[in-house]
This record gives structure tokens, sequence and C-alpha cells, in this order.
């Protein structure tokens, strides 16, 4: 026979366990905001934040459960339903190359307003009908004529996270098809020859961009917070540049450390005459392009120099430019766009960034000149119905116009020098209209830069 439980048992519990929470919480707060803690103190908040952790780590695995279980891979989570103010109508398939099992995402065009090139798409596409990560390559008729598929090897130890939970996030190549990328959440960085092979891999957490020099020798990308320099030919590290590095050679320009923690008080036994360092915050810088300054562009810049790299950080909405044998910043811009990927050199001396506003609505394309600051809106994204919270790229052309990946809309487009759009590209889902498949990027090339004919490679085995 049941017994019933007393109540003030429950209250008693219930107390006690109010009493144990208050505790737990100074532990896990002490876990988030003093990281480095020693001693018995130290590991008990260390413990606490496990603990505390632990929901959020068994919501996790059984997210990527379903996803591995879901139809097509899980790859669903690549896609984003199509953004209400875009519409399909006047759009119709890319022209795809025979032999080539791709299907197309759907593009209307003014060709007349094009300036004439190859157009270098990177994302998620449905290939054998299967989604996968991949480069493709548009000829300069608009249609699709080469393919690279996009993936990680095991290297160093670790094993790649699987394809359908990262995105290509970083890429970039050269004139004799060679392509080189790494992933979000990558465990290395790749270069593919234009035959699909694979020359290198070097290990390291790359991400969000990977950079070719003007003569196509060096590339930079990133390793964690680190810039890293990459010699194209081999995959051989040449030179890592670590954020401390750089805090240190700016003792006068407090850029980098606003994300960090500072104490009001000295903790017990410091003196109070010592410096009082906290540590960083999550993710407190979000690294996210970097662009050396070419031989070509540098009459334009006559205050900086050949090699200079162009960084953005996106939590600090930080543009700045650094030399890379000093580690001094050399000029700096904060808070005229916020949140902002992708900053690039123009031949007029000023810089262009892809301006996300991630909580504005829309974005924007705006350029800057780095004498005056005087800003102006080069893509409007009220008019052009452009928004992407996060990611993105820009590249402005010849012309005056400029290419946009707007990642998050699943969608590349092309404005000429008037703004006006003269080529809307969405990467439709095959199975759901209302959805589309991410692209991260859209690289532009010259008629005469490129060609794929020359690039003889052996036939393709069957999958």
């Amino acid at each position: 026979m049941d017994r019933p439980v007393p109540l003030w048992v429950v209250l008693l519990l219930g107390l006690l366990g109010l009493l144990f929470l208050v505790p737990f919480g100074a532990l896990v707060r002490s876990d988030a905001l003093e990281s480095g803690r020693t001693g018995v103190i130290g590991a008990l908040s260390r413990a606490a934040g496990e603990v505390a952790a632990f929901p959020a780590t068994v919501r996790t695995v059984f997210v990527e459960l379903r996803q591995r279980l879901s139809p097509g891979g899980g790859f669903e989570a690549l896609q984003f339903t199509r953004d209400e103010r875009l519409s399909l109508e006047g759009f119709q398939p890319m022209a795809v190359a025979p032999g080539l099992a791709i299907h197309p995402p759907r593009m209307r065009a003014d060709p007349a307003g094009l300036p004439r090139g190859w157009r270098l798409l990177i994302g998620v596409f449905e290939i054998d009908g299967q989604p996968e990560s991949a480069a493709l390559l548009v000829s300069p008729d608009l249609m699709i004529v080469k393919k690279w598929s996009l993936d990680e090897v095991p290297v160093g130890g670790k094993e790649p996270r699987p394809a359908n939970r990262k995105f290509v996030h970083g890429t970039d190549m050269d004139r004799e098809g060679a392509i080189y990328y790494t992933f979000h959440n990558a465990i290395s960085l790749t270069k593919k020859d234009s035959c699909e092979k694979r020359v290198w891999v070097t290990p390291g957490a790359s991400h969000h961009a990977v950079t070719l020099d003007e003569a196509g020798a060096t590339l930079w990308t990133f390793d964690d917070d680190d810039l890293r320099q990459v010699a194209t030919a081999d995959g051989r590290v040449l030179q890592t540049i670590t954020l401390p590095e750089v805090i240190a050679a700016n003792p006068d320009i407090d850029l980098l450390e606003i994300r960090t923690r500072q104490p009001r008080t000295p903790p017990p036994g410091r003196q109070s005459n010592e410096p009082l360092i906290g540590p960083f915050l999550f993710d407190p810088f979000h690294l996210n392009d970097v662009d050396p300054l070419p031989p070509a562009l540098a009459p334009a810049f006559p205050q900086f120099e050949v090699g200079d790299l162009l960084v953005s950080m996106r939590e600090l909405n930080l543009v700045f430019i650094l030399d890379p044998a000093t580690k001094r910043i050399r000029w700096w811009r904060v808070g005229a766009w916020q949140r902002q990927h992708d900053p690039d050199w123009l031949p007029d001396g000023r810089i262009a960034v892809f301006d996300n506003r991630m909580r504005r609505g829309t974005s924007r394309i705006v350029a800057i000149d780095p004498r005056t600051y005087a800003v102006s809106t080069l893509v409007d994204g009220a008019k052009t119905r452009f928004f992407t919270a996060f990611r993105g790229m820009q590249q402005v052309l010849p012309t005056g116009g400029v290419l946009v990946a707007s990642a998050n809309q699943g969608r590349v487009f092309e404005t000429d020098e008037k703004g006006r759009i003269v080529l809307d590209i969405i990467n439709s889902v095959s199975s759901d209209a209302g959805a589309t498949w991410f692209m991260s990027q859209a690289i532009w090339f010259p008629a005469d830069a490129l060609n794929p004919a020359a690039w003889a490679c052996p036939p393709a085995r069957p999958r």
C-alpha cells in the first residue's frame, strides 16, 4: 500500500534544492566568466559548467541523429525558405552542358547588360540526384559547363564533419582551373586541379576566406583566430600571424580587446596596481576576410604598401588594414557597417564592403574612402530585395556593376553601373519550389582569363 509523502518533506526538498541552485549557479557563472581559475573553486566551477551544459549536449546529439536519419541525409540544414520578396516569375532553368547531371538553378538575365565573362558559383547543388557542395563554372553564354565536387578527407588525425553539416565558406580559383577551398567547421584547406584531382591538403581550422595573391603564388586564409599565408604550389604554411601578436604590436590602438571582460576590482591577493586582464567573451573576433593589396592596385592606395592585408572582423563591426611584416594596424574603421563581410580593394582607391546589416532587414554593398571616411552605397538592398543576415560575398566589376552572393537567400545577382539587376540566379530545391539551396560565393573572370578547353581531363568514371 502506497503511503503519501508528507507535505513537510516536499517543502524541505524544495528548500534544499533552492539552496543548492544558488552556489551551483554561482559556479556556472564563474566558469563562464572567469575561465582559467585554478584550485578547488576552479575545478568545481568547471564541473558545474559541464553539468549545466549537459541538456544542450543531449539536444545537439538528437539534432545530429535526426539530420542523419532524415531524407537526403540531413542536407535540409543547408536549405532556406525562399524569401517571400523573391518571385520566380520570368525565371528559367539555367542551361547545362551535356554530360553534367545537375539540377540547374533558375535564372533571369539581360545578356546585353552583362559584362562578358566566366562566373563561378559556389554552394550546395543537386548533382546526380543528390545534394552536394560544389563549384559550378558558368560560361560567358550563361551555360553551366563544368563542376568541381568539394569535399574533405581525414587529415592530421582528424575526421571531417559530415558533408550535410557544413558548407563551403572560402573559395578561389586560378587561371589554370585549380580551385582552393575550405568549409565552415573545416579541418583543412584543400587544392583540387581542373580535373577535380586532390593536389594537396593542409591541416588546420581554415574558414571563411581563401584569397589568392595577384601572381597566384600564395593565398591567405585563417586558422581559427590566426591569419595564415600558404604556398599554392604545395600547401606549405609560409607565415602565421596571431591576434595576440597584433594586439602586442599596437599598444596605442585598443581595437581588438573590446570583447574582454575587465574586472572592476582586483581579485583577492592581487596588488591594486597590477593590470586587470579578464577573459575574452565568446567568439570575440569572428575573422571573415583577408585580402592582400595587389601590385596592380597599389597606385590607388599610396598610403599603404603592396601586400598589406585588408581584414574584416564581424563581431567588432571592424575593417582594418594590417602590415603583415610589423603587425602594425595602418588604418581602421568601426561601425560604418553592421556584421560585415568581404571588404575588397577597388581601383579608384576606395574599399568595398558587404554590409549584412544583420538586424536591419536589408543588406547593402557600400564603398568607403579610407582617406576621407566618406561612405557611399553601391547596392541598395531595399531596391534589390537583398538581405542575408549571415555570410555573403561581393565583387565590384570593371563595368561598375556588382556581383553579389546573398547566401541565406540562395541567390546570386548582378547589377549594372546604375544599380539595375541584369542577372538574377536562385538556387531552387527541385522537390520544393518554396525552398532554396545555400550559395556562399560567386566569382567573375574576364572572358579571356580562362580557357577550359585547355584543361584536358580523362573521361569521368561512372559514379
